[in-house]
């Protein structure tokens, strides 16, 4: 349970990161 809340809060923040770092 904590695992997949973690894992869901976590996904979105890396691909906005990754996002930041192609632009």
């Amino acid at each position: 349970m904590r695992s997949k809340f973690v894992l869901i809060s976590v996904f979105p923040l890396m691909l906005y990161t990754e996002t930041y770092i192609q632009k």
